[in-house]
């Protein structure tokens, strides 16, 4: 029997885990609903296995289970798709772009809806799933610092990436914020988005930190992970990690990591989900915990301390 997967939001990701999951497995029936429709009628052709709903909540999905629903939209109006799912779809898997959502109530009233649900619900952080990131779990013990910088990698919206690696490869979600610096806020590229050049410095319960800084001055992407009496040093450059290894100061190790794309990393992703094998994806009980350390500097950010309005304009 062909699996059924329903993907709701069919921008450039949405298309992407489309791509990932059409591509090589004639086994999966897909039901896609975007607002707007010729986002969906541009990017595939006719196919029997695709359904194009014209509504979220068309009475002929509503005694489908699906095995899988993908969650692809922008943040704004997430959550209220997220209830109506929730409450009227049967699934057994959910995965949902970041940021998650961009109203405070949100979060606390997501938990409230999963609290008497068996379904898994994974946040699509997917550093976790890199293979350099998961080589590095295994080697590290103890604490570690981490420091990336690179210039316009939209800090607002991509922080979450790095709070929730962070918080995988210290293996604690006991996160706090230590220092802000706001250079610049800037216009995202998304319309009614906003985003800013400058830096965000955090501290774990065992004293390890994380520092990202987006800033115009560096030319090109950069990662300084210290642990014990080792370094590594990660320039990014087209699709590419080339790893330095120092030990004392020595250099040890150069390897080279290949950055896999969306496109494929989610067909790997989805099918040791659907195989109950393991994943590093963060769940959504500890990401909504992550994303409440951000939510309130991100707000602040963009508005007043005395501003009535609730709503974080990141994506």
């Amino acid at each position: 029997m062909k699996k059924k997967i329903l993907i709701i939001g069919f921008g450039n990701i949405g298309f992407r885990h489309f791509q990932a999951l059409h591509k090589k497995n004639n086994n999966f029936k897909f039901y896609i609903y975007d607002k707007v429709k010729k986002n969906i009628y541009n990017k595939i052709n006719s196919n029997k296995n695709i359904i194009i709903l014209n509504r979220l909540l068309e009475k002929q999905i509503n005694n489908i289970f699906f095995d899988l629903i993908i969650i692809s939209t922008p943040s704004t109006k997430r959550f209220e798709i997220f209830k109506k799912i929730v409450k009227r779809i049967k699934f057994r898997h959910m995965l949902i772009e970041k940021f998650l959502f961009n109203e405070k109530k949100n979060y606390d009233d997501c938990l409230k809806l999963i609290k008497n649900i068996n379904s898994k619900i994974f946040v699509h952080c997917p550093r976790t799933e890199w293979k350099y990131f998961k080589d590095l779990k295994k080697f590290i013990k103890g604490k570690i610092k981490i420091e990336y910088t690179g210039s316009n990698w939209r800090i607002a919206s991509n922080s979450i990436h790095f709070l929730d690696l962070f918080s995988f490869l210290i293996n604690s979600e006991e996160i706090r914020l230590k220092k802000i610096k706001v250079d610049d806020k800037i216009q995202s590229k998304r319309n009614n988005y906003m985003e800013f050049y400058g830096k965000l410095n955090f501290v774990s319960s065992n004293n390890s930190s994380l520092t990202i800084d987006d800033n115009k001055k560096y030319k090109s992407s950069c990662m300084k992970i210290k642990f014990a009496n080792f370094i590594d040093e990660i320039k990014i450059n087209m699709g590419q990690m080339n790893l330095i290894r120092y030990k004392d100061k020595r250099k040890i190790l150069e390897k080279n990591y290949k950055i896999p794309l969306t496109s494929k990393l989610t067909g790997k992703i989805i099918k040791n989900i659907f195989e109950n094998r393991k994943v590093n994806l963060t769940e959504l009980k500890k990401s909504v915990k992550l994303h409440m350390i951000l939510f309130p500097i991100l707000l602040k950010v963009f508005y007043k301390k005395k501003s009535r309005r609730k709503f974080l304009p990141v994506t």
